[in-house]
């Protein structure tokens, strides 16, 4: 007869300790995984940021789409629309399908002002330089700008906002929005009285012109807006016929000589006697 076979007591307490998995169990571990990486897991934005970095763009949109589209957090949401957005722009070179995520932050309710203000002036460079809307990309600036009005970027969203209007063609509204500039960025008023005087000469407003000219040559220190001022000025005063005024303007422009020499000898030839 064979001896009884003595287990030890510790090697009897592992067996006891050693994991038992039933169905359940491994269900469990399964739905776990399986939440992990839904796209309505918490845990689903930073799943989607390692695909990024892994260098896989298309895959990483893919997955802040549907995180945009399911996730019960708007934080979340926001967070992974305003990332495909960028990836569709940046790495994908594709505008248009970035201006969809842009507009899914803009229907989002819980999104604040500023976050949507940022995602209004997105939308207003795809329209102008894309898809070639300039008067859509001028309400768009105009939205952003109302929208966080004490934001750094407030005042760069105003001046494309009057950009996009003058591009647009339509001289009032053009006016204006670089009058609004002028109001709302005493720092600008010298850059907003040129570009209206700009489009009053384009349209034949002479004398309106000079007096925006003028106006902006003395609201500013920057010697670039001054020059062009003083140019433009001189343009004005050449067709008004005041010669002897044009001439002076041109002299206070501080052109290249060569550049001033022959403008200078062009108005002599227009005194009257000669």
């Amino acid at each position: 007869m064979r001896a009884p076979i003595h287990t030890p007591s510790s090697m009897l307490q592992a067996a006891r300790a050693r994991p038992r998995f039933t169905a359940w169990s491994v269900i469990a571990v399964l739905a776990a995984l399986v939440a992990w990486s839904s796209p309505v897991s918490p845990l689903a934005v930073g799943q989607a940021d390692v695909l990024y970095g892994r260098g896989r763009p298309y895959d990483a949109l893919q997955a802040y789409d549907r995180i945009g589209q399911w996730n019960p957090w708007p934080s979340l949401r926001l967070t992974a629309d305003e990332r495909a957005a960028t990836i569709a722009a940046v790495d994908l070179d594709d505008p248009r399908l970035s201006r969809t995520f842009l507009e899914r932050i803009l229907a989002e309710d819980s999104a604040s002002g500023s976050v949507k203000a940022s995602a209004w002036e997105r939308v207003g460079y795809v329209a102008w330089t894309t898809e070639q809307h300039a008067e859509e990309a001028a309400g768009a600036f105009q939205m952003a700008y109302k929208l966080d009005m004490m934001a750094t970027e407030a005042e760069r969203r105003l001046i494309a906002a009057a950009r996009a209007r003058t591009d647009a063609g339509d001289l009032a509204p053009a006016l204006q929005a670089w009058e609004r500039v002028a109001e709302h960025i005493p720092a600008s008023r010298g850059l907003a009285r040129v570009n209206q005087a700009s489009l009053l000469l384009a349209e034949g407003e002479v004398q309106d012109a000079l007096s925006a000219y003028d106006q902006a040559a003395a609201s500013t220190d920057d010697p670039t807006l001054i020059q062009v001022a003083k140019m433009g000025a001189a343009t004005c005063k050449e067709r008004l016929g005041e010669v002897d005024g044009a001439l002076e303007d041109l002299d206070q422009a501080h052109l290249p000589s060569s550049v001033a020499t022959e403008r200078q000898r062009r108005l002599e030839e227009r005194k009257p006697g000669k």
